[in-house]
């Protein structure tokens, strides 16, 4: 091992017999074992000793070999924990702490200390990413002995484990963890941790991560046993809250999952019993400025919609520009109900079997030392089931959290009589801002299904309960799997641009027409904008939350169905929206529709519920955003052509293009090759590629509009493709609900038939002239018209004309043809002589093909046909 101990010089005999030729530094460690300030005890390693205990095979004996074990453990060195800190030292060192495998419960504690994270976040442009390397290196067990071998570490029973991590913020010192380990992932041996000082330099900082459980290390003394974990007595809150305070040996109790199963849901009736449970979510934590945990009990009939992880009288939680570690984090693990119905683990996946113990866990992002958790069970992934758990933990001490706002919810008071207020209402309102249902007798109005109507014409539904008709399958039965909407005649032929301006805290749910929604505009109405960056204020952001979920068909009924896996491998999809306004916080927006994956086109109804989350003041119509969106746009000016059509030396026709927004504006190209071409009428469609384009020693742009039924892509490239370097890419267009083709911002895998092909290059020896060439395919066929630019970028001399082929011995210049026409010269001279191929062609094709061209097989291209002339 390295000390000097007659235990250790036996250990390395017997290690040197097996082998003799790896031990030239039999001594790796000082003799004195040290200690930290947290309790964890260390052993340095001797200068110029690291890289012999770098070897594989010393630290596979290491941490397996009893009689090495043994010293370590005589030694006072082995630790039943991983340790929060090393030494922090200015000199050049190496610290080994070892650490008893059996106490280890999971792998993840090994890297976490208090100097992470090991991995950098938010990286500069240009600055490398620093994380974690893991390696894993086969190990064989050999006469009861673990020796390294040859083979995948990943695929063998047994491995070695080597994690290697550099810290970001000091790159002079290095951290490695071996263990050995099994192929299913249990440690086999201790594990050895290694804090490598690489050269002097400066100490490094500690950073207190909020996530982090090492803050109540030492209130926590693991025991996980399934006795009571609170402390007898409650702790009220501000509104009448009833809080348990944790036990500090009890501090880890959440992590028994038996024990948390059994007060969520196995059994439940202690707390119910005890009077521990409460009737609402917690508003605020006790106050304090030690450490402690409490625990809110709540029944999830009573809190499910109200399940929002940060929305308490400490909110806002999180804030933008906050570190990663104070977003919420969300876990969910599988269960299963066994035989007698009791609810347990398993190592299923929890879509699998529909149900999952969920456990989201954020930091107050302005004090780190107070987090939150909340534990609640889920099935579908939809209805809670059984006590939701609120936990505020205080992992360390501080001063009290600050309360940035009044987030108390406004009690209404009674029905106010001033005809002004009502006067000064929307047009909209439904008596004067109040929900008429709720002026009624609750008995006659608990089965209200009868369908109300605004001012504006737009009809909508009240929701009695927010949950079920949030939940999926309601949804599709609405939407989709059944006539309701149209039995009731709720369907709107327009988009509503608000809901009943109301104080309560209800539900409103529109229906309308998918075939007149246009899905990138569907969230924008009279409270336009749904989204915003925070403010000094409020400071949290606020941004639409898009989920898609996979959808198929009943081979029974036929009717559609929530499915699993990816929504991009299913035929439909369900796409919903949800909102919360950034300046009215209690108005909520859901957007739900059944999309088709392949043509990504609405097939069923929309619904678009408003969701008042509590009661509180009627919320005020964002008037000029309204209006700065309904106002008529002026129309796009059409593209400006100088001097009308114009006719080149060749006789193809031109337009001199002026306005240079053009040149990059697909939208606009595809105006004039499919959309809404005019080109019959303007005069300026060729049905031939041009010769060359026009000759000018100044700027300019030149545009030929080619007939898509007439001239093929490969003659379009002509001459573009014996170009150096051309450059080619294509863009994936959609239709938009008018049938015109768009360009859609989508990744290749989610392609559609229909594409614009683009091809530019630079002619080499003039660079001031370019050339791009555009079509349009469908499904791989051309469509609609094609467009060559011919683009003089600055001024200089003109370009000229060089032979193709056998040209080059003659006096005069010819030019290459396209492609089929060479290919149709080259069919007919096998039966035909050359005079007669030069008039076919000259009659066929508009070009002006000479026999003496087609006998000395010059303008045929860089191959010559004289042999087959002759």
């Amino acid at each position: 091992l390295g000390f000097n101990s007659e235990k250790d010089h036996g250990a390395e005999e017997n290690s040197q017999s097996r082998h003799p030729m790896l031990y030239k530094c039999p001594k790796s460690f000082e003799n004195e074992i040290g200690v930290t300030d947290f309790g964890d005890r260390y052993a340095t390693v001797i200068p110029g000793c690291l890289s012999y205990l770098l070897r594989k095979e010393r630290i596979v004996e290491l941490l397996t070999e009893v009689s090495d074990i043994e010293s370590i453990r005589d030694q006072g060195w082995l630790s039943s924990k991983p340790p929060r800190l090393p030494p922090l030292v200015g000199t050049k060192a190496c610290f080994a702490f070892y650490v008893e495998g059996s106490a280890v419960s999971s792998v993840r504690e090994l890297s976490s200390d208090d100097l992470k994270p090991w991995t950098t976040t938010g990286t500069l442009i240009g600055e490398p990413t620093i994380k974690p390397n893991v390696r894993k290196h086969a190990v064989a067990r050999i006469d009861g002995h673990f020796e390294p071998c040859k083979g995948d570490g990943r695929s063998s029973e047994f491995h070695l484990t080597e994690y290697s991590a550099w810290l970001p913020r000091l790159l002079r010192l290095r951290k490695k963890i071996f263990y050995v380990a099994r192929h299913t992932g249990q440690i086999v041996g201790n594990v050895l941790i290694l804090y490598d000082f690489t050269m002097p330099g400066e100490i490094p900082s500690i950073m207190n991560i909020a996530h982090g459980n090492d803050a109540l290390r030492d209130m926590q003394q693991l025991d996980l046993t399934m006795e009571m974990p609170f402390i007898e007595g409650v702790v009220p809150g501000v509104r009448g809250e009833k809080f348990l305070k944790v036990h500090p040996s009890k501090i880890g109790w959440v992590n028994n999952k038996t024990l948390l199963l059994k007060y969520l849901i196995n059994d439940p009736t202690y707390l119910d019993e005890a009077g521990y449970l409460n009737s609402h979510v917690p508003f605020l934590p006790p106050m304090i400025e030690g450490r402690g945990v409490f625990v809110h009990f709540a029944p999830a009939t009573l809190v499910a919609d109200y399940i929002h992880h940060t929305g308490d009288g400490l909110s806002p939680w999180t804030f933008q520009g906050a570190t990663m570690h104070n977003r919420v984090r969300t876990v969910k693990r599988a269960l299963m109900q066994d035989s007698e119905g009791v609810f347990r683990l398993t190592k299923q996946d929890w879509q699998q079997t529909g149900l999952a113990l969920v456990e989201t866990i954020t930091v107050l992002a302005r004090c780190p030392r107070l987090r939150k958790r909340v534990v609640f069970i889920q099935r579908n992934n939809r209805l809670v089931l059984g006590i939701v758990c609120f936990m505020y933990e205080y992992i360390r001490e501080g001063p009290l959290p600050e309360i940035l706002r009044d987030n108390s919810i406004s009690v209404p008071g009674p029905p106010i009589a001033v005809s002004n207020f009502y006067e000064e209402m929307h047009e909209d309102c439904l008596d004067g801002g109040w929900d008429g249902d709720f002026d009624e007798d609750l008995l006659a109005s608990q089965e209200n299904s009868d369908p109300v109507k605004l001012e504006s014409g737009h009809v909508y539904l009240t929701v009695r309960h927010k949950r079920m008709a949030g939940s999926l399958d309601t949804i599709l039965q609405y939407i989709a799997n059944s006539n309701f909407v149209e039995n009731h005649d709720i369907l709107n032929n327009t988009k509503p641009q608000h809901p009943p301006l109301v104080r309560n805290a209800r539900a409103y749910a529109f229906f309308v027409a998918g075939n007149i929604v246009y899905p990138h505009d569907i969230n924008r109405d009279d409270f336009s904008p749904w989204s915003g960056n925070g403010t000094p204020e409020n400071p949290t952001c606020y941004r639409t939350k898009v989920r898609k979920f996979p959808v198929e068909t009943d081979e029974v009924t036929g009717l559609f169905r929530i499915a699993h896996g990816d929504y991009r491998l299913s035929p439909y999809h369900l796409v919903h929206l949800y909102s919360i306004h950034p300046k009215e916080t209690r108005l909520r927006k859901k957007i739900a529709y059944l999309m088709e994956t392949e043509s990504r086109t609405i097939i069923s109804h929309v619904m678009i519920m408003y969701d008042y989350h509590t009661e509180g003041p009627v919320p005020r119509i964002r008037g000029p955003y309204s209006k700065r969106f309904m106002r008529q746009k002026p129309r796009r000016p059409m593209v400006r052509f100088g001097l009308g059509p114009q006719q080149a030396e060749d006789g193809s026709i031109f337009l001199d293009l002026t306005d240079m927004e053009f040149l990059n504006d697909r939208n606009r190209q595809l105006h004039y090759l499919i959309n809404k071409p005019r080109l019959d009428t303007m005069a300026c469609l060729n049905n031939r590629v041009p010769m060359f384009p026009p000759m000018t020693s100044s700027r300019g742009t030149f545009v030929f509009f080619i007939d898509g039924g007439e001239v093929s892509a490969r003659d379009l490239r002509s001459g573009i493709d014996t170009t150096e370097w051309p450059k080619t890419s294509k863009i994936s267009l959609g239709l938009n609900r008018e049938g015109q083709l768009r360009v859609m911002k989508m990744s290749r895998s989610q392609g559609t038939d229909y594409q614009m092909h683009i091809y530019a290059a630079t002619l080499p020896r003039l660079p001031r002239l370019k050339k791009r060439v555009i079509y349009l395919t469908k499904g791989g066929m051309q469509i609609g018209h094609s467009m060559i630019i011919y683009w003089y970028t600055e001024e200089g001399p003109l370009p000229t004309q060089v032979p193709h082929g056998n040209s080059i011995t003659s006096e005069s210049l010819y030019t290459r043809l396209p492609p089929s026409v060479r290919d149709e010269a080259r069919r007919l001279l096998a039966t035909h002589p050359p005079s007669e191929v030069a008039e076919m062609l000259s009659n066929k094709t508009n070009y002006s093909v000479p026999p003496r061209a087609v006998s000395d097989g010059i303008c045929l291209g860089s191959v010559s046909f004289l042999g087959i002339s002759r």
